[in-house]
């Protein structure tokens, strides 16, 4: 007899390994963790008030989403990009922007047209006012994503989105 799963109730907080990943991720595009940083799990799980075990699946995410590196025996540091490296991630970004745009083109209804026109309303206000480089960065990918979301693509927009955070940093 198959186990029943009537007793299963939505859950309505992220997980907690969700919830460190996502702050170690804000502390790095901010800025708290510098390029090359070491990020010691003890350290991180004593200031959260968790064990290391959610610390360590939070870093692992975050190493699979390219912003941290695991080195055996080192542990992990805060990715420090190269040149080529930059120029990697801005010409893979640049060819699937040109596909996604290419894809998109015909299918732009006019309410796709008007979030582009929004977003670009909304970098334009952020750069005149000066605001910080996470507001220009994040509505710069917001304009690219709706782009790439247009062009009906799940594996270009899900490679373009595994670059996200690369693009930021």
């Amino acid at each position: 007899m198959a186990a029943s799963t009537n007793n299963f109730h939505p859950i309505d907080s992220a997980s907690l390994r969700e919830q460190i990943e996502h702050r170690v991720r804000n502390a790095i595009l901010d800025g708290s963790f510098a390029p090359g940083e070491h990020l010691v799990e003890t350290t991180i799980a004593e200031q959260l008030g968790v064990s290391r075990a959610p610390v360590r699946e939070a870093l692992s995410a975050l190493e699979r989403e390219g912003v941290i590196l695991y080195v055996p025996r080192k542990g992990y540091s805060v990715v420090n990009f190269t040149a080529k490296d930059i120029e990697e991630i801005y010409s893979l970004r640049l060819m699937l922007e040109i596909g996604a745009l290419r894809r998109s083109i015909r299918r732009f209804g006019s309410q796709a047209i008007a979030d582009l026109q929004d977003t670009v309303d909304a970098l334009g206000v952020a750069a005149r006012e000066g605001r910080g480089p996470n507001e220009v960065a994040s509505l710069d990918l917001a304009f690219h994503e709706i782009i790439c979301q247009q062009a009906d693509h799940s594996r270009l927009f899900s490679a373009w989105n595994s670059m996200r955070l690369q693009t930021w940093l």
